[in-house]
């Protein structure tokens, strides 16, 4: 795949070997103690206080989150290639996308593995809504469908897809707020 003609608005630098090595071997890496110990401390208790779900409630434990055992695709690796992260726009699709080190911090302080178990942001839209990998079945030629998820509303259910392929995803020109 050929990312030469993609209109970036913002185009960070290619992909480090450093962030390359990361992307193959730190990116789903279990929590470590440091992050389990942040992941905790973020989380707010979302009941008022006079409410009796307020006492039971306890945080996101990530000790025991499962990560994607297939890597990324490599059409993402390629687009890394070009640019390390970056703003692309086509028509009304806006794609933020991310590098590997902020894939991992969208990963765990939104959440992804309690609310959308085997999913992975890869980019932000702009206004709020994620494209995510749905990396919950082996890739189907190598790639994997793409979702749309809200950040207030990380649930399979609620996040329909909008690619079967990073190739799809880049050739549409929909703003995908409208398919929420």
């Amino acid at each position: 795949m050929d990312f030469s003609s993609l209109t970036f608005i913002e185009r960070q630098e290619p992909i480090s070997a450093e962030n390359l090595a990361f992307l193959t071997n730190g990116l789903f890496a279990p929590v470590t103690d440091a992050e389990r110990e942040e992941i905790i401390r973020l989380q707010q208790n979302p009941w008022p206080t006079h409410r009796p779900e307020h006492i039971s409630w306890i945080p996101i434990d990530p000790v025991n989150w499962c990560f994607p055992s297939h890597p990324l695709p490599a059409s993402y690796v390629t687009l890394l290639q070009h640019a390390d992260g970056g703003l692309s726009v086509n028509e009304e699709r806006e794609i933020g996308f991310f590098g590997p080190h902020d894939i991992r911090e969208y990963l765990l302080h939104y959440l992804f593995p309690a609310y959308m178990p085997l999913a992975v942001p890869l980019g932000l839209n702009g206004g709020g809504v994620f494209y995510v990998f749905d990396m919950r079945n082996p890739p189907s030629d190598g790639e994997f469908p793409i979702l749309a998820a809200s950040a207030g509303v990380l649930d399979f259910a609620d996040s329909p897809i909008v690619a079967h392929s990073l190739a799809e995803l880049l050739a549409g020109t929909d703003n995908i707020e409208e398919l929420l």
